[in-house]
Order: structure tokens, then C-alpha cells, then sequence
């Protein structure tokens, strides 16, 4: 949104793989170290206990964020929990799949839905965090695994720019 409605902002913890989405938590709390040993000790191992029961570690990736994943709370859960992580360079949203795909697919989906709506029309934050909610999981196979896939494409484009920036399309 290009101004503050004044509405409190809303965390989710988002997971893909397998063609849907696996996870959808909303963080009630602020972020901090707790926050995602909970997550992986949690929602997380139960995605990926319920996606591949026999597996007996999984790989996932994630941003590289220093107070939250990182912190040693969040690397004692991982390992606790059998968690291997897949690196990425810092500050790398062109490699992960929620922030190059996942995100800008919903909050798009979202806008489209609101300009339909009556001008007089308001949605209460529990409606609109449940509106985000249905909107991920609707999301098709066929767009998860195109999303998934396109990671080798951005992964060739960066190591082309040097680590540097690229263009979205692959220009």
C-alpha cells in the first residue's frame, strides 16, 4: 500500500513445495529468536511430517535473517527438529520462491479482489488475514512448480549479473 491505514500489520510464516502450499502460519508475536525455534519445533515439522512422512530430515530454505532464523534458538530447533537449510546469499529475495512468487501472487490476487469491491465496503483484520489465507492455498499446482522451477533460471541470472542485481523476466 503506498500510505498507513493504521491497521496492525500482519507476520505469516509461509512454506511451498509439492506443488501446494505446506505452511501458513500467522506469527502472532513480535519476531524475535523464540519466534521461529517455535515455528520449526511447530507448524514447520508438522508440514513437513504430514508432506513426507518418511523422510527423516527435510531441506528447507530461507531468508537469512539474523534475529529470527539464524539466532541460536532458531538453529538449536532446526537441529532438533532435523532441519537442514538450503543457503542463500543475504539479501537475495530473487531467490526465494516466497518473495519472488508466493507473495507478489497473492497480493496481487488481493488487489484485484479489491477494486471489485463498493467503496463503502470494510474488511476487519480478521476477515482480510483470512482472504489472504484462501487466496494462498488456492493457488494452482501448476503455479507452484513453475515458481519452484524458475529458481535455476534466477540462480544462472545472478551468477550472469556477478551477484549483482538482474532484471525481473530475465532481460
Amino acid at each position: 500500500m503506498r500510505y498507513n491505514p493504521g491497521a496492525q500489520s500482519c507476520r505469516i510464516a509461509a512454506g511451498i513445495g509439492g506443488g501446494k502450499v505446506l505452511l501458513w502460519h500467522e506469527v502472532g508475536k513480535r519476531w524475535s529468536g523464540k519466534v521461529p525455534a517455535d515455528l520449526y519445533k511447530g507448524p514447520i515439522v508438522s508440514a513437513m511430517r504430514s508432506s513426507w512422512p518418511r523422510a527423516r530430515t527435510w531441506t528447507v530454505l530461507e531468508d537469512n535473517d539474523p534475529t529470527g532464523f539464524k539466532s541460536t534458538a532458531g538453529m538449536n530447533a532446526k537441529r532438533e527438529s532435523k532441519i537442514k537449510v538450503f543457503a542463500i546469499p543475504k539479501r537475495s529475495p530473487d531467490l526465494n520462491v516466497c518473495d519472488y512468487a508466493l507473495w507478489k501472487k497473492v497480493i496481487r490476487t488481493m488487489r484485484r479482489q479489491e477494486k471489485k469491491y463498493p467503496k463503502n465496503k470494510r474488511e476487519t483484520r480478521g476477515q482480510y488475514v483470512a482472504r489472504l489465507r484462501r487466496n494462498a492455498l488456492a493457488l494452482p499446482r501448476s503455479f507452484i512448480d513453475d515458481a519452484i522451477g524458475a529458481m535455476a533460471k534466477r540462480g544462472a541470472c545472478l551468477y550472469a549479473a556477478k551477484g549483482g542485481h538482474f532484471e525481473e523476466g530475465g532481460r
